[in-house]
C-alpha cells in the first residue's frame, strides 16, 4: 500500500527550503496526458520515468535520483509518467521555479533539454503519424466540432460527450480501436483531456488545427 505524507523540513536545496516535502511509496507521480501542475524535486530514493506508446507495452526512458527533477519540459502536459521506486521524499516545486532550477545546475539543464526534446520528437511522431493515418481525420473532426461550436455561440474549447465513439468511427470510417488510439496519443500530448463537463476539453487547439491541414 502507498503512503502519502505531507511533511515540511529542511532540505538539501536551501533555495527550495520551504517547498514541502512528501513521502511516497512506490506511487504514480504523474502520467501522461495530465496538465503540469508541480516540479518534482527527489530529495532521496529514484524514479522510473515510462512512455507509454499507443498500442504497445510501456517503455522506460530513464530513472530519476536524488537532486534530479522530474515533470520538467516545455510542453503544458506530460507526455511521459513518472513512479516512485520503493520509498521515495519529493519536494513539490512550483512551474515557475523551472529557471532555478535549471539556472547553476549543468545535470539539470541536460536533464531538461533533454525532455525538450523528448517532446519534440512526440510532437514530431506525431505529425507523420497524422499524415499517413487517422488521426489527422479524428484532429479534424475535433476542430469541426470546435467550429461549429463557436459558430453557434457555445465555448469552442469544449465538446460534448455526443455522438459516441461508435458513431464518431463509424463516420470517419475508421475502427473504434484507431478512434480511442488517436485521442489516447492527443491526451498523452497535452491537446485534450477530459472535461469536468462530459466530454473533452481542448486544450491545444492550433495543434489539432495543424495536424488536421
Amino acid at each position: 500500500m502507498s503512503v502519502f505524507v505531507a511533511r515540511h523540513g529542511s532540505s538539501s536545496d536551501e533555495r527550495f527550503a520551504d517547498a514541502p516535502i512528501c513521502v511516497i511509496r512506490d506511487e504514480v507521480l504523474f502520467t501522461a496526458g495530465q496538465p503540469k501542475t508541480h516540479l518534482y524535486l527527489i530529495e532521496s530514493g529514484s524514479v522510473g520515468v515510462y512512455r507509454q506508446p499507443a498500442g504497445r507495452p510501456a517503455e522506460l526512458v530513464e530513472f530519476a535520483f536524488t537532486g534530479d527533477v522530474v515533470g520538467i519540459g516545455a510542453l503544458p502536459a506530460h507526455i511521459d509518467s513518472a513512479q516512485a521506486v520503493g520509498e521515495v521524499r519529493v519536494k513539490c516545486l512550483p512551474l515557475d521555479a523551472l529557471d532555478e532550477v535549471i539556472k547553476y545546475d549543468a545535470r539539470a539543464m541536460r536533464r531538461y533539454t533533454d525532455a525538450v526534446e523528448r517532446e519534440f520528437q512526440s510532437r514530431r511522431a506525431l505529425s507523420v503519424s497524422a499524415a499517413h493515418g487517422p488521426m489527422a481525420q479524428v484532429a479534424a473532426f475535433l476542430v469541426a466540432n470546435s467550429n461549429q461550436n463557436a459558430s453557434e455561440g457555445r465555448d469552442p474549447l469544449i465538446l460534448g460527450d455526443s455522438p459516441d465513439s461508435r458513431t464518431v468511427a463509424t463516420y470517419l470510417r475508421i475502427t473504434i480501436e484507431a478512434l480511442a488510439n488517436a485521442l489516447s496519443e492527443f491526451r498523452r500530448l497535452g491537446m485534450i483531456e477530459p472535461s469536468t463537463r462530459g466530454g473533452l476539453r481542448l486544450l491545444d487547439l492550433d495543434a489539432l488545427q495543424r495536424l488536421a491541414n
